[in-house]
């Protein structure tokens, strides 16, 4: 979070007393980044099996499968049936 500096400087004319205040940013503070390599490796997608057996509530097995899928797993639903 960038915070501002205030300087006041107070000038005398004849009898009366002023007070200016200016706002100073703060420094820029700036880098040089030299050359950058980056790499990227491939990792290669999950593959899981989701067994099904008798008496397998569908909605456990579909919320099973649906979150694999959107981690990213190539997911194979095998049944006994």
């Amino acid at each position: 979070m960038a915070s501002l500096h205030l300087m006041a400087t107070t000038t005398k004319h004849s009898a009366q007393s002023t007070k200016t205040i200016s706002v100073v940013p703060p420094p820029i503070l700036t880098s040089q980044m030299d050359s950058i390599t980056t790499t990227t490796t491939f990792v290669p997608t999950k593959k899981v099996l989701v067994p099904m057996g008798y008496g397998t509530e569908e909605m456990e097995a579909v919320i099973i499968v649906d979150v694999l899928r959107r981690a990213g797993a190539d997911v194979t639903v095998a049944s006994m049936e």
